[in-house]
């Protein structure tokens, strides 16, 4: 997994003990730990966010967030059943909340767009292409902060290539 995913298992035990990465991962007897190809496709983001500057516990919040996870998971089904000619799929977040009473902002709870002075302030604001527009250029056009943004896709092929079988070896 660690070596699909980019990253020394040391830092993946660091970021499980550390930041609470994985906690409801099964376990058996001798300590194996079994991973799913979510998990995997979710640490390879984090090995991305964190190889561009992110702070670990940042990208890790931004991984671990069920609605980026049921992004991936949908994404992966769709990557699984059409191949790679699956569209790209984007993703990312808003570090920073400089919203203020009057911004118009989407509210990932309700789904709906609010004003910022009915929500409490945010450090990660997430942004999903096919959320509309209004909360993109909101972000974009708010010079307070850094907006980050990740192709599923790219994530998802570099591990379902990490891990297919090289055809060197028997099958």
């Amino acid at each position: 997994m660690c070596e699909a995913a980019g990253c020394k298992q040391v830092t993946l035990r660091a970021w499980r003990r550390r930041n609470g990465l994985f906690p409801e991962t099964l376990t058996d007897r001798r300590q194996n730990h079994f991973f799913s190809l979510r998990d995997v496709c979710m640490v390879r983001a984090i090995v991305v966010l964190t190889h561009h500057g992110l702070a670990a516990d940042d990208a890790i919040r931004f991984a671990q967030d069920p609605t980026f996870g049921l992004r991936i998971e949908s994404y992966i089904d769709s990557f699984l059943k059409v191949g790679t000619h699956t569209e790209d799929n984007v993703v990312g977040f808003f570090m920073g909340d400089a919203s203020k009473p009057g911004d118009r902002i989407l509210d990932w709870d309700s789904g709906q767009i609010v004003d910022a002075a009915d929500r409490p302030p945010a450090k990660l604001t997430f942004l999903f292409f096919g959320a509309g527009a209004e909360p993109l250029i909101s972000c974009l056009s708010n010079p307070t902060g850094a907006v980050t943004f990740v192709n599923m896709k790219t994530i998802v092929k570099h591990i379902v290539n990490a891990l297919a079988p090289s055809s060197g070896e028997p099958g």
